[in-house]
């Protein structure tokens, strides 16, 4: 399922103008005309606030802005994620160019993990090899203590499939980053691809159960067996 919305971010900006000793009434402070905040083009005003707020605030960035064939869903926080991941990319790309920082630094592990992601024909070739460990461990758990430790030891190892731990600001003091616990998610993106009977949504859950199947087949077991657990 699709969805286009926005959430727009209210921000005001004071812009101090200092006073001149000019005598000169026509010299006048320079202003920045730029936009901050709301952007007025994206309000649709033929729509009154009074019947539908959302509309008339985000009316004509709705109009405007179609979701890509490639996306569920398109916001202007999804425009951004988007706009730092490209800036980011471009970021990495210069400072691989530029190899000017020692193996130690911040840059450096950026850099290591950035050229792993683009070596797939190393990633290919290790395989499943990198993920023993942690499946030995899964393998070997007896009890609900085995259980806990596992998750509270290894939470990135085994990407935290029950609950989520992440850091962000604090929403009271932004000075501040917090803890935050979220549940975890669906293989699929949300329930309705689990639901739904239309024909695009079967034909995804089959794939996603032949996708589970090849999964389970590079731990070791048998195609039938595979299959079976996938489609349970």
């Amino acid at each position: 399922m699709k969805t286009n919305f926005l959430k727009p971010v209210v921000a005001f900006t004071v812009i101090a103008v200092a006073a001149t000793a000019c005598k000169d009434k026509t010299e006048v402070a320079v202003a920045d005309t730029e936009p901050h905040g709301i952007i007025l083009a994206n309000m649709d005003t033929t729509v009154s606030p009074k019947d539908d707020f959302y509309n008339y605030v985000n009316g004509n960035w709705m109009k405007n802005n179609e979701i890509p064939d490639d996306e569920t869903s398109w916001a202007g926080f999804t425009i951004l994620r988007k706009k730092t991941s490209k800036d980011m990319l471009n970021i990495l790309a210069k400072a691989k160019e530029s190899g000017k920082y020692a193996p130690d630094t911040d840059q450096a592990k950026a850099l290591m993990i950035y050229e792993s992601k683009l070596d797939s024909i190393a990633r290919d070739k290790a395989g499943i090899e990198p993920l023993k460990p942690t499946l030995e461990k899964i393998a070997e758990m007896n009890s609900m203590e085995d259980f806990q430790k596992l998750m509270a030891e290894d939470a990135v190892a085994v990407s935290q499939p029950f609950l989520g731990l992440a850091a962000f600001s604090n929403p009271n003091n932004s000075a501040i980053n917090s803890a935050y616990i979220t549940p975890g998610g669906l293989g699929l993106p949300d329930r309705d691809f689990y639901t739904s009977t239309d024909p695009a949504s079967v034909k995804i859950r089959e794939q996603y159960v032949d996708h589970i199947t090849r999964m389970l087949q590079f731990l070791g077991d048998s195609e039938e067996s595979a299959r079976k657990q996938a489609e349970t």
